[in-house]
């Protein structure tokens, strides 16, 4: 009986020490990273009334830029290993204006920016819904003293 139990010990022991050395650190590969999460929301009317330009670099470092179209939100979301710099700008540039139908227009549009890196923590911007509702009557001057709108300029 007491072989058998030293060898349930001694079994115990090498499976527990197996355990432990499998539970390497975690955090290493926490060290100097940096996540990002970029939101931006338009209404249909703004689309229609202004050529929105998004232009970012993603956390490979590669820039890109694209008209958004088509789509009433867009979002780019990453994580990689290292301090990479953020820089995300959304500009909104007026197009000429057609034949127009609704008697008001809402030329609205929301962001938010999320951020976390090891060294600074997380961190938060979300500026809500912003915008105007323009009567049709009044559109082409609310056009002319906006023909671009700053939606969003980020660097960090």
């Amino acid at each position: 009986m007491k072989r058998y139990m030293r060898y349930a010990g001694i079994a115990l022991f090498a499976a527990m020490a197996c355990l432990f050395t499998a539970c390497g650190n975690d955090d290493e590969y926490d060290k100097d990273v940096t996540n990002v999460h970029y939101v931006v929301k338009t209404s249909v009317d703004f689309q229609m009334l202004y050529t929105i330009t998004i232009t970012y670099q993603d956390l490979k470092g590669a820039s890109h830029t694209f008209q958004m179209k088509g789509m009433d939100i867009w979002e780019y979301r990453d994580k990689v290993k290292g301090d990479i710099p953020l820089y995300c700008k959304v500009i909104a540039e007026a197009n000429e204006l057609g034949d127009l139908d609704n008697r008001s227009y809402y030329i609205n549009y929301a962001t938010s920016v999320h951020w976390y890196r090891q060294a600074g923590g997380a961190h938060s911007i979300d500026e809500g819904e912003k915008g105007w509702r323009v009567e049709k009557e009044d559109l082409e001057q609310f056009m002319t003293e906006h023909p671009a709108i700053v939606i969003l300029d980020f660097q960090k």
